[in-house]
């Protein structure tokens, strides 16, 4: 019995580990989970409605002066005195042909704007063109510099390797390193460096690696390569070019100093003068044609590094010219936009049916009219809505805008209408400015009643087929708007141009695409059941309560 107890309280202690250490790996699991949450918004194609909204009451009109927006002189009278008129009946033209001379204008500059836009364009390709060609001829010509070097290494590399390897004397330096060692002891001898024997072998040695790194480079790429990797083998090269052409300079050099000394000390050199003037003239021979391979190489690099730098400077002086163009472009357009609907309302328009009782004297033609003026008197049986609007939002509306309206004591009717009147001068309650709005309802419904509370929601502008955006997925700072898009782990700023925005959405005029996901919000990520366990402690399933430790 005692060996039974024994064994089952054993496996309890494993069972009780095993479950203790699925514990800790659970909690500490669920720990590389928590984190930022982020909520995304999509870019998406829809249609943007900007409103400006006011409050009001529907009134009867018994009667409605026709009055211009504009001042100008009377052009033409289309209606009589006693004449029946329905809705949207032409009354009045003014002279227009100021405005229309100013809208030739403007179209004239866009087209001027747009044709110089296309030269740009134009100018801007073939000038990368031929940036792109030169760049294309100096990596052909890089290539071809840096295969004439490595055709020329070979022979180079193997003179000296004899020179830095072998000797042609009885001492036991090779004759290079004898040539180093006997300067050292006859030239600096106030400054002696004790060069140790075999060092210029072993910067040979060093060279003769770096060249065959360079040779294998220069294998495995071809003229066809990416100009990365051509670029990778021209900076090799060149840096092989430049460290073997100062270890002739300095060998030749040396044999110089060399031959200064044993003439000066009286040397009998144990190199024959044979031996000395070869090497000599070898290195004096390989230290001119490598600093020319070097220096032509150097240019190519150059070369082609200011060409890049061109090619760049080129795309961004292009992108701002651009930008400035397009700039300029679509504020002539919207100047033009603005004139046309300023030229609408020269045509002045029965706001509903009636009868025309009275034309007043200053509507005979070339009679000159302000704004405000009375043209005429309609008498009509018609429900409008009056509302009033703050000084901001009133400068917005003009007339014949439509508006959706709505009724507290009718919530499922929504009607439309337009706006007919907007008063010239604003009243100032308590501080306020205010102005009223006439709006002529589109359709006759029994139900509405004079007196009846409605609300006018007044479209100023409108888009349809727009990219658009939230509101608050958009960042500004310094007038650069830009939105926050999450790259694999990390989160980068995208600047974008926005144009039409309402309360609640804006439209993306460039630097996004449909489709896009950006961050819309952050939250911090959090796992309840995790924390519980983590404060609660463990407990064993059918155990009945916590275990703290063991006694």
């Amino acid at each position: 019995m005692k060996k039974i107890f024994k064994h089952k309280f054993i496996i309890l202690i494993i069972l009780i580990l095993i479950c203790i250490g699925g514990y800790f790996f659970y909690t500490k699991s669920k720990k590389t989970e928590d984190g930022v949450q982020y909520n995304f918004a999509t870019v998406k194609k829809g249609s943007l409605i900007v409103s400006v909204s006011g409050t009001g009451q529907i009134e009867s009109l018994d009667k409605m002066e026709i009055t211009p927006q504009v001042s100008a002189k009377t052009k033409k009278v289309y209606v009589n005195e006693g004449e029946n008129v329905k809705a949207n009946q032409l009354l009045f033209e003014l002279d227009s042909k100021d405005v229309e001379k100013e809208i030739k204008n403007i179209e004239e500059e866009i087209e001027d704007l747009k044709y110089s836009l296309s030269k740009s364009e134009k100018a801007q390709k073939e000038e990368q063109e031929d940036l792109k060609k030169q760049l294309d001829k100096s990596f052909e010509a890089g290539f071809n510099n840096v295969s004439n070097t490595f055709s020329a290494l070979p022979d180079i590399i193997t003179a000296l390797e004899d020179m830095a390897t072998k000797n042609s004397h009885s001492t036991t330096r090779t004759d290079l390193d004898y040539y180093y060692y006997l300067i050292d002891v006859y030239i600096n001898k106030e400054n002696r460096k004790f060069p140790k024997k075999d060092e210029i072998k072993t910067q040979f040695d060093s060279l003769k690696k770096m060249y065959e790194e360079s040779r294998d480079i220069y294998l495995k790429t071809d003229r066809l390569s990416d100009k990365e990797s051509l670029k990778t083998l021209f900076n090799q090269t060149y840096s092989f070019l430049k460290t073997i052409s100062d270890f002739t300079r300095a060998n030749r050099d040396n044999i110089l100093l060399y031959k200064e000394a044993i003439v000066k000390e009286s040397i009998s050199s144990p190199i024959s003068e044979t031996t000395l003037e070869t090497h000599l003239s070898n290195l004096n021979s390989f230290t001119n044609s490598l600093s020319e391979m070097r220096d032509k190489l150097l240019s190519n690099i150059e070369t082609i590094e200011n060409l890049e730098t061109s090619i760049k400077k080129s795309e961004e002086d292009y992108e701002d010219d651009l930008r400035t163009q397009q700039k300029n472009i679509k504020q002539k357009e919207e100047n033009l936009a603005e004139l046309k609907e300023k030229l609408e309302d020269y045509y002045i328009y029965s706001p509903f049916n009636g009868i025309i009782i009275e034309i007043s004297e200053k509507a005979k033609e070339g009679e000159s009219v302000s704004q405000g003026t009375t043209l005429a008197t309609l008498i009509t049986n018609q429900k409008i809505a009056k509302i009033s609007l703050n000084e901001i939002d009133a400068a917005k509306v003009k007339t014949n805008q439509k508006v959706n309206l709505t009724f507290d004591a009718l919530p499922d009717l929504n009607l439309t209408g337009r706006v007919i009147k907007i008063d010239a001068a604003g009243t100032v309650s308590q501080g306020v400015v205010s102005y009223g709005v006439e709006i002529a309802l589109d359709s006759y419904n029994e139900k509405i009643k004079p007196g009846m509370s409605v609300t006018a929601d007044i479209i100023i502008n409108s888009k349809k087929n727009v990219l658009l955006l939230p509101n608050n997925a958009i960042k500004s700072n310094k007038g650069i708007n830009s939105v926050q898009i999450l790259d694999g782990n990390n989160v980068r700023f995208q600047k974008i141009e926005v144009g039409l925005s309402n309360d609640t959405m804006t439209e993306i005029i460039s630097g996004l695409k449909e489709g896009d996901r950006v961050i819309l919000s952050t939250s911090q990520k959090t796992n309840q059941n995790n924390q519980a366990q983590r404060t609660q402690g463990f407990q064993m399933p059918g155990m009945g309560g916590q275990m703290r430790g063991f006694r």
